[in-house]
C-alpha cells in the first residue's frame, strides 16, 4: 500500500453524536478534515446532571473556538461536600485559585447545555468545514479495514476513518474485541437541583457580593 506523506485532508466517521461525537468532531473540523456524524437516534441529545470540566478540558474548548458561553457554565470556585443527614460539611476544597494555579478556569456544565455548545461549535459557523449530521442510523457492522460502515436500516457508507463515540454499547469498540464488562454497582447517587435563594435562607451557600 503506498504511503501518502505530508497532511491530506480526510472523510471520518464518528459513530455516535453524544459529547464525545460532537467533540471529536469539532477537533476534527478545525483542523481541516471532512466530518459525518451518524447518531442511531432521530435526534442528538443529551440526558443526565451536570459534568466538570476542569483545566485540561477547559484549554480545549479555548484551543478549538468553542462558544463557551452557550453552554451557560458556572465556574467552580469552592466544593463541598455534606452530610445528606445534617447538611453539615464534610470537606471542603477552596478552588478559588484554580486559574492561576493551572491556567484555566474550573468550568460546570449542564449535560444538555454543554452537548448544545460542543453541537454548535462542530456543525455551526467557524473554522473549518461544518461537520454532517445524519440520525436514525444504529451502527451494526464495521470494517476497519475497508472503513465501511453498515447501518441498522441497510444503508453502508465509506470512509478514511472510523470513530467509536457510540456508548457503553459500542459497535465500534467491539469491532476491535473489547468487550465492556458490566458490574453491579455497590452505591446510588443521586443528582438533584436546588433552588440557590432556597440554599442562601438555610445557610447552606453564601451569595457573592
Amino acid at each position: 500500500m503506498a504511503v501518502t506523506k505530508g497532511w491530506r485532508q480526510l472523510d471520518v466517521a464518528v459513530i455516535g453524536g453524544g459529547i464525545g461525537g460532537q467533540a471529536s468532531a469539532t477537533a476534527l473540523r478545525r483542523q481541516g478534515h471532512k466530518v459525518t456524524i451518524y447518531e442511531q437516534a432521530d435526534f442528538a441529545g443529551e440526558v443526565g446532571a451536570s459534568i466538570s470540566c476542569a483545566a485540561n478540558g477547559t484549554m480545549w474548548l479555548e484551543e478549538w473556538g468553542v462558544n463557551i458561553e452557550l453552554g451557560d457554565p458556572v465556574i467552580l470556585k469552592k466544593l463541598i461536600s455534606r452530610d445528606w443527614k445534617t447538611g453539615e460539611p464534610v470537606s471542603v476544597y477552596d478552588l478559588s485559585d484554580y486559574k492561576e494555579r493551572w491556567g484555566y478556569v474550573y468550568y460546570m456544565f449542564r449535560r444538555q447545555y454543554m452537548h448544545t455548545m460542543l453541537k454548535d461549535s462542530a456543525s455551526g459557523e467557524g473554522e473549518g468545514l461544518p461537520a454532517k449530521l445524519v440520525v436514525n442510523h444504529k451502527a451494526e457492522k464495521v470494517n476497519l479495514e475497508t472503513g465501511e460502515v453498515t447501518f441498522s436500516n441497510g444503508n453502508m457508507v465509506k470512509h478514511d476513518v472510523i470513530i467509536g463515540a457510540d456508548g457503553i454499547g459500542s459497535t465500534v469498540r467491539q469491532e476491535l474485541g473489547i468487550k465492556a464488562i458490566r458490574n453491579p454497582a455497590t452505591c446510588t447517587c443521586l443528582h438533584s437541583n436546588v433552588d440557590t435563594e432556597k440554599a442562601v435562607k438555610l445557610g447552606k451557600i453564601l451569595r457573592e457580593v
